[in-house]
This record gives C-alpha cells, sequence and structure tokens, in this order.
C-alpha cells in the first residue's frame, strides 16, 4: 500500500515505534484502484513489562490529501506574491496596527540601503520617516476608514546613509489577523530624479513650465499560451492608468486590440518570441490605447520565471506611464535645436557687424578723400570722372555694409509711431511695380490696426525683400498677399516659441503662390550670403536683412513653406505703447550751411578717419580739436581755455563710451551738444541700433554734405 518512494521513511517509522517511541508520519498510500492518497498517522508501542518489549502498536491514520493539495495551492499563491512584491520597482512596505514594520520588499532594501533584518519589527515613523514629517504621516495613516487615506501621498523617505528620497505613496489597509487594528500595506514610487528634472528644465529655459509625472505602475503576470502570453493577473488599478477594468483587461486579445498601428506588428513579433528567447529581462516601449480614445507612452518591463530545467513557466511585468517624459525629451530635442540655430545665427551676426563696422571706417576715408578732392578739381579734369566712379563704388558698398548692419541689428535706426495700413496702402503702387504684371498683389489689412514703433523706411526694406523674393519664387506669375492684424500671444505660444514675450503684437504677414522651400533651405534661409538663385541673380542678404530688422525692433519672424505649396513669412511687431516718439525730420536746405568759426572737439580712436573728418570741418568753417580718446578728450577740454561748442564723437570706444564720455564733459561744459557718429549702435545712445529721443546722430559713411547739415543742426539745438 505504501507509495515505493515513501517506503523507506515508512520503515524507519515503524522501527521507531517498534523500539518504544511514540511517532507521526505524513506519507503517500497507493488505494486498490491506483490513487494516490495522503495520510498522517500515529503510533503508539505497548510494553511487556515482563519482557521489556514492544508486542503491540496501536495506530489511527487520517486521510489528508484534501489539506496537502490547499496547502500546495496557497505556497503557490504565496510565491507568485513574493515574486511580484520582490520583482516591481514600485516600493512596498507593511505595517501593523502599532506601526511596527512587518514587511518591506527589494526594491525599498535597494533604495535605502537597510538590510531586511534592520527594519522587521521596527517603528515606521522612527526609522523611515523623517522628525519633521512624522505627525503628518501619523495623522494621514491613523484613520484608514478617512477619504483622504488612499489618496497620493508625497513625502521624504530616510536612507540608511541619512539622505532622502521623495517618495509618492498610496496605501491600502486589512485587518490583522489577530483581530485588532488593521495593517497598513504602502506603496511607493520614487520621484526624487523627475521632481529634480522638473525643476532643472524650469531653470534652463524659463519658457516651458512641464510637470513631468510618473504614474504608479502596473504589475501583471502573464503565462505562455498558444496563443503567445496568456494574461492570468493584473493589478487593481490599470482601470486607474488605462480606463479599463480589471475584468476587461483580462479578456483575450485585450492587449492586442489596443496596440498603436505603428507599434503593432513590432510587439506581436515580440511577443511571439518572447518564450524562446533566454533573456530573462525584456524591456520595450510603445503606444496603448487608453478607454478615453487617447494613446498613452508605456515602459514595459518583463521579468521570465523559468523552472528547475530552464523552461519559461511565467512573466511577471510592470507597466509604467512615460508619456509626459516622451513629450519632454522631444521638447527639449526641438529646444536644444532651436538654441543651436540661435546661437549661430548670433555668432555669424556678431560677425557681420563687425566686418561692416571696420568696412564703414575704410568706406568713409575713401569717399571723403574722394569727396574733397572732387571739390579741388573743375568738371573738365581727367580725374574728375575717375572720382565719381570712386565715390559710386563706395555708395555702392555702403549699401552692402547697410544690409549687414541691419542683419547684425546694429544698423542706426529712427522710429516713430506707424500705422502699417496707412504705409502699405501709400506703398501700393510702388509693391505693384516691384512684382510685375503677371504677378496680382493682394491686401489684406485689418481694420482698426494697433500702431508700432518703428523706422518706415525699415517697413519699406521688409516689405521690398520679401516681395523680391516672392517675385523671384513665381518665373511663370502667381499671387502675394499682404495681411495685417491684431494679435494676442499667450502663454501657450510663447512655451513654444523660444525668445517671444506674451503681449501684444500687429502681424504683417506675407503670402506668395511660389515654389516654396524644402527643409534644408529653410534651415539657412536668415542666413546672411544664403541665396539659392543663380549667381550673379542674388547677394542673399534679402532675408537676413529682414531678419536683422525684426529682432531690432524686438519681434518675431517665422517662415512656413513647402517645395510646391509657396511661402507665407509672418512677422510680428510689438504693439506701441504711446511714448518716446521721435521728432518729425524737417525740410533741409539745398546749400551747403558752413560754420561760423564755432570750435569742435572732435573724438575718434581710429586715425585716418579722424584726420578725414578734420579736415572736413576744417574746409565747412570750423575750429577743431582732435582727441584719439576719450581720456584724451577730457584732458583737452579741461586744458582748453576756449570755448567748445560741439563735441563730435564716436560711440564705441576703449575704456569709455561716447555717451559716457558726453556726459563727463557737459558736466565740465555745461553748455556743450553733442553729435555722435558710428557705423553701427551698440551702447546706452542706441540700445540695440534704436536712437534716444532728441539725440543727434550721423551714420558712417557719410557725406559732407551730411556732415555740414548734422553738425549745424546739432549747433542749433538748445
Amino acid at each position: 500500500m505504501v507509495y515505493p518512494e515513501d517506503l523507506p521513511a515508512m520503515i524507519e517509522h515503524v522501527r521507531r515505534v517498534a523500539s518504544g517511541e511514540k511517532d507521526i508520519i505524513e506519507t503517500r498510500f497507493v488505494t486498490r484502484w491506483g490513487q494516490i492518497r495522503w495520510i498522517r498517522d500515529h503510533a503508539i508501542p505497548v510494553w511487556d513489562e515482563r519482557t521489556k518489549r514492544v508486542f503491540r502498536i496501536y495506530g489511527a491514520a487520517r486521510d489528508i490529501t484534501d489539506e496537502k493539495l490547499a496547502l500546495e495551492a496557497l505556497e503557490r499563491s504565496r510565491r507568485e506574491m513574493e515574486t511580484v512584491i520582490s520583482t516591481t520597482p514600485a516600493l512596498i512596505v507593511m505595517v501593523d496596527s502599532r506601526g511596527r514594520i512587518l514587511l518591506i520588499n527589494r526594491a525599498l532594501q535597494e533604495l535605502t540601503g537597510f538590510r531586511r533584518e534592520d527594519l522587521l519589527g521596527k517603528p515606521v515613523l522612527e526609522t523611515l520617516v523623517s522628525p519633521e514629517w512624522r505627525e503628518e504621516v501619523r495623522a494621514r495613516w491613523s484613520d484608514p476608514r478617512s477619504p483622504s487615506f488612499k489618496e497620493p501621498f508625497t513625502f521624504p523617505l530616510v536612507t540608511a546613509q541619512g539622505a532622502q528620497r521623495l517618495i509618492e505613496w498610496r496605501c491600502a489597509a486589512v485587518p490583522a489577523p489577530e483581530g485588532e487594528g488593521q495593517i497598513i500595506l504602502a506603496t511607493g514610487l520614487d520621484i526624487t530624479e523627475r521632481v529634480l528634472l522638473e525643476q532643472e528644465l524650469r531653470d534652463r529655459s524659463n519658457l516651458l513650465e512641464h510637470v513631468l509625472t510618473t504614474s504608479p505602475t502596473v504589475v501583471y503576470i502573464v503565462r505562455p499560451s498558444e496563443r503567445g502570453n496568456e494574461l492570468v493577473w493584473v493589478s487593481g488599478n490599470v482601470e486607474e492608468i488605462t480606463g479599463y477594468s480589471v475584468n476587461e483587461a483580462m479578456e483575450p486579445g485585450w492587449w492586442e486590440r489596443n496596440l498603436h498601428p505603428e507599434d503593432r506588428e513590432r510587439m506581436l513579433d515580440g511577443a511571439r518570441r518572447f518564450w524562446r528567447v533566454g533573456k530573462r529581462l525584456f524591456t520595450s516601449r510603445y503606444r496603448f490605447l487608453k478607454k478615453d480614445g487617447n494613446y498613452m507612452w508605456v515602459r514595459d518591463d518583463i521579468r521570465v520565471l523559468k523552472d528547475e530545467r530552464g523552461e519559461p513557466v511565467e512573466a511577471v511585468g510592470a507597466w509604467t506611464d512615460i508619456t509626459l517624459a516622451m513629450k519632454a525629451e522631444e521638447e527639449a530635442r526641438k529646444l536644444q535645436e532651436q538654441l543651436l540655430q540661435s546661437q549661430k545665427m548670433e555668432a555669424v551676426g556678431r560677425l557681420a557687424g563687425g566686418v561692416a563696422h571696420d568696412f564703414n571706417n575704410m568706406l568713409t576715408v575713401i569717399r571723403g578723400y574722394a569727396e574733397v578732392a572732387l571739390q579741388r578739381l573743375r568738371p573738365e579734369d581727367p580725374l574728375y570722372e575717375d572720382l565719381q566712379e570712386i565715390m559710386a563704388a563706395a555708395d555702392r558698398s555702403s549699401e552692402l555694409t547697410r544690409q549687414l548692419l541691419a542683419f547684425s541689428r546694429k544698423q542706426t535706426i529712427a522710429p516713430r509711431p506707424l500705422d502699417l495700413n496707412e504705409h502699405i496702402e501709400q506703398a501700393r503702387k510702388l509693391l505693384g511695380r516691384l512684382l510685375g504684371e503677371d504677378i496680382t498683389l493682394e491686401l489684406a489689412l485689418e481694420g482698426g490696426l494697433w500702431q508700432v514703433f518703428m523706422d518706415p523706411a525699415q517697413v519699406d526694406q521688409i516689405l521690398a525683400n520679401l516681395l523680391v523674393n516672392s517675385r523671384d519664387a513665381m518665373p511663370k506669375g502667381g499671387s502675394v498677399i499682404v495681411e495685417t492684424m491684431n494679435v494676442l500671444l499667450d502663454e501657450t505660444y510663447c512655451k513654444v516659441h523660444p525668445g517671444s514675450i506674451p503681449g501684444d503684437y500687429v502681424l504683417l504677414a506675407v503670402t506668395d503662390t511660389g515654389c516654396g522651400m524644402t527643409k534644408e533651405t529653410l534651415e539657412k534661409a536668415f542666413e546672411p550670403f544664403f541665396t539659392t538663385k543663380a549667381e550673379g541673380k542674388g547677394t542673399g542678404l534679402g532675408l537676413s536683412t529682414v531678419y536683422g530688422i525684426v529682432k531690432q525692433n524686438q519681434g518675431l519672424i517665422y517662415l512656413y513653406s513647402e517645395p510646391g505649396a509657396g511661402t507665407t513669412v509672418k512677422i510680428y511687431i510689438p504693439r506701441y505703447a504711446g511714448g518716446g516718439e521721435m521728432e518729425e525730420e524737417v525740410g533741409r536746405p539745398k546749400s551747403l550751411p558752413v560754420g561760423e568759426k564755432e570750435t569742435i572737439l572732435l573724438v575718434e580712436d581710429e586715425a585716418s578717419l579722424r584726420k578725414l573728418a578734420a579736415r572736413m570741418l576744417k574746409d565747412l568753417g570750423y575750429q577743431v580739436l582732435e582727441a584719439s580718446s576719450p581720456k584724451e578728450a577730457l584732458e583737452l577740454c579741461e586744458s582748453y581755455k576756449g570755448n567748445v561748442d560741439l563735441l563730435f564723437t564716436d560711440v564705441v570706444m576703449p575704456l569709455m563710451n561716447g555717451r559716457e564720455l558726453s556726459e563727463r564733459i557737459r558736466e565740465m561744459r555745461p553748455g556743450v551738444r553733442t553729435l555722435f557718429m558710428s557705423g553701427y549702435t551698440s551702447n546706452a545712445i542706441a540700445h540695440h541700433g534704436v536712437l534716444e529721443p532728441g539725440m543727434e546722430f550721423i551714420q558712417k559713411p557719410f557725406s559732407m554734405r551730411e556732415l555740414a547739415l548734422r553738425v549745424k543742426e546739432a549747433l542749433a539745438k538748445k
């Protein structure tokens, strides 16, 4: 009757009883019908007092087969839950009604550095919670019936090294086995890195306010089946994460049906190969359709469990919602691309501005000496025409420097309150002639348009450059629409457009039906000297000039284009809020005004330009005091006994700029006037190239007539 494998143990049991011991054994018996049953056998020996030997054994056996099977099932369930607890990335801690730790999982041990034996039986508040949080945690966990008990709760967890980790906790309560109080099961998610990343992103961009959160983990168990993977258990928070209930999630094919179409084949192929691969840990990312119709990004971590033969028997997986993290990663990539483009444009702009500044100085000298020489020659002189050509070439070259200065935002401008609608209407005929007869010009100008504070000449530059580009993009004809409207750029818009500031703007948009631009062309469109036109057809400074003008006026510019679908250029100029109006220019005399022996203090650090300016001023009838630096000018102003009527100074000089010098000299000589000159302005006089009202300025290179007029105007100013 005894099961063969249990026979040695049964024989030993009989021998012990025969030797006089009471004994109990659990063993298997084979029934008459071939069934295997578990029994528990109690045996008692009976002694013969005369012979001192066991002469009889009393025994009682009970069938415990059902009890054994139930215990095996319970043990298997316990192992499965231990596997879930040990493999989940969530932190798990269980405490009794008195707050003593009953259980911690591997993730919590690894995070804190505590060993299991360091924590079991210890009070959780004094061991894992920092002192300043203990009362709040005690109050939160004291009443499991409170609605706030099951809500997420975040507080720091103390590690063995004394450090703190910010954990988001969720709690559940079950009755204690002894019937007194309740046992609290807390699961936590370490959000320390997430919080630090959110802060880092806010500090870096100051434009985006991303809150990167990770949802609580969904844990599940799958087993191999003919279909591939059979979901046998899933944690209850699957409904909170996906919207589907546990019963819905357990339906066959639930996971496959909700995969994103672009990810489905990849994930199904992985599911078919899953059990054949020898790896124990798999990680994948894919999109999953929630019940509300939206897709979520999921990071799926799966650990395969194998039997003693190395065969996979089941797998425990953990789902983590990484939707916000994926969006943040994409936004960070876009921001990085925009930052690199902005840095490149800024570097090119500095280079262009520096080159234009130096070139302007040389052009001033070339043109000035040519003009001085012309005044000493008669028209019939053989050199007269040559000098005129030199001046013409210098004028053409100065136009190139003006375009470079516009791009680099160093261009000097004289803005005033301006109605773009009126200005565009006045220029309608000129714009039509610029486009030609085979291109239709349409104006869509919104009524009640706000004013902008801008130099009208710059508006003309913008329109001319954009319309010329549109014309060249439509060799067979087409149409161009010029639009204006009032717009409000809100926080949401500015978050995804770095450099923009929320507020009121006037939009100027130019749209054509031309050939459009590729993505590669769009990326380089604003770079100076970049052009897609044939050699000799363009300088590559059109869009770069527009870019510089817009940035100089604190505006925004964006290009929208696709090959064959035309191009739209959108320009946003800040709304004019009043104040800072420039005086209207008055008519200028045609005759060349001359001086009346007034004394002019000339300050210019470049010797050749200083020499030329001094010669021009003397020829115009002024007395000139020359200084090569602000320091020399101050010393000269202090030592000179006569009157100084006008300070004529460069803006950008070493150690002290022109405005600072002007203020110092006015302290010494309160009545002195000032005329500033520069190839570009990047100081307090013309912050970002914008003249402050009431200040006199002359742009290099300048002619003798321009110099004579500007000096006379500066001297006449009170």
